[in-house]
């Protein structure tokens, strides 16, 4: 009798009592073997695996008294997991698995040729926020997503874009996006100088900008004097070279206006003896060679080649290795000490002047060739090298990561 109702109550499972199309091949256990339901298999599609619910075919009927506790029309527990059919279950929510995508892009500079590492990226979706970062090629990879449609947050310094990617239901996806980030309403100001050209580089990257004639001192104390032509820009590179008149009866405003724009947002870019454009404001960031009170007292670099150490790691990415050639072709470049607010981008050891008398040094090798810090709302880079006829292939490519970081 016992035997009898229970074939009853299989006339009303909502299961087809066959074999399921689908499953591997049957393992048969007698039907007195009824534990061991599998661990992600969802038989009834009820949210609850098989392992954990007591009536894992919804028949009505409890496992340990259900002779086919499955559904198959096979005695036992014949199915093994079945996630074709079947939602997959996570075992640790007991709810079923989202499906999930990947999505992998490359990102360009503005000029739509060069490729941009360390740039960031990421993906807000409603399971959490999903972030990386381009490798030395540009590439960039999130995995993981759930399905729906997301809007892709690139950015590098000043530099930005936005692009539209689908991960779709019910399969793993990936595309390929390439998307160049853009100046947008990014304002640049360029102070030229007698030996850099820092222009050449921010123009090879496609990014417009203002020049102000650093040669000229009247120029070039107006605009640094007048706070509301600084405030016109976003990002202001200084050359090596520009004109230093500002020093004899300006210094102190200079210095307040340069801290204020960089408070303010702003981002700065000195190289060599434009040092004290972050000295001025920022006497404590950074420590020179010589007397810091006292300028030009850091002019004692002496010319050469130097294998420098890529400390940064985007730079190296972008370099595919952690060393640099860099060429000082001229005497007396501003030399650093010390790094004590920021990082250290790149150092190396170097040769320098102990006194006008013409007797070298050698400073060790970790000494710092190029710094980067923050300072309120703003940056503030340097480095003891520049663009210019000497400028070797990692130069070139380090101070295009440089533009494009600030």
């Amino acid at each position: 009798m016992f035997v009898t109702a229970l074939l009853a109550l299989f006339a009303c499972s909502e299961y087809d009592l066959g074999t399921d199309p689908d499953s591997p091949e049957l393992v048969v256990e007698p039907p007195e073997s009824n534990a061991g339901g599998h661990a992600t298999r969802d038989t009834d599609g009820d949210g609850v695996v098989d392992s954990e619910d007591e009536d894992a075919d919804g028949d009505g009927v409890i496992n340990t008294l259900d002779p086919d506790p499955d559904g198959d029309g096979i005695p036992g527990w014949t199915l093994d997991s079945d996630p074709s059919d079947d939602p997959v279950v996570d075992i640790t929510t007991n709810l079923p698995s989202l499906e999930v995508g990947s999505v992998r892009g490359r990102v360009c500079a503005p000029n739509e040729t060069t490729w941009v590492a360390g740039a960031n990226v990421q993906i807000v979706t409603s399971q959490g926020i999903y972030l990386t970062t381009t490798n030395g090629d540009g590439w960039w990879q999130l995995d993981g997503l759930p399905p729906g449609d997301y809007t892709v947050l690139i950015w590098k310094g000043h530099f930005s874009t936005t692009l539209e990617v689908t991960v779709e239901n019910g399969s793993i996806t990936e595309e390929v996006y390439e998307q160049c980030v853009e100046q947008g309403l990014v304002r640049v100001a360029v102070v030229t100088g007698e030996y850099d050209s820092i222009g050449s580089v921010l123009s090879h990257l496609g990014i417009q900008f203002d020049v102000v004639n650093g040669l000229n001192d009247a120029v070039a104390t107006g605009f640094l004097t007048d706070y509301s032509q600084l405030d016109q820009y976003d990002m202001i590179f200084f050359n090596c070279g520009m004109s230093f008149a500002w020093l004899e009866n300006d210094e102190a405003t200079v210095a307040a206006n340069l801290r204020q724009f960089v408070d303010a947002g702003g981002s700065i870019y000195a190289s060599d003896w434009a040092y004290l454009m972050v000295e001025e404001p920022f006497p404590t960031a950074l420590t020179f060679m010589g007397d810091d009170s006292e300028p030009g007292t850091a002019f004692v670099g002496a010319a050469g080649f130097t294998e420098a150490v890529v400390v940064d790691p985007a730079m190296a990415n972008l370099l595919g290795g952690n060393l640099a050639e860099l060429n000082y072709d001229l005497d007396i470049w501003a030399a650093m000490q010390a790094v004590n607010e920021g990082e250290v981008l790149l150092q190396g050891d170097f040769e320098y002047y102990v006194d006008p008398s013409s007797s070298l040094e050698t400073m060790p090798a970790n000494a710092p060739l190029a710094a980067r810090f923050s300072h309120g709302g703003g940056k503030v880079t340097y480095t003891s090298f520049h663009n210019e006829v000497q400028t070797t292939f990692d130069m070139a490519r380090l101070l295009e990561d440089i533009v494009l970081s600030l």
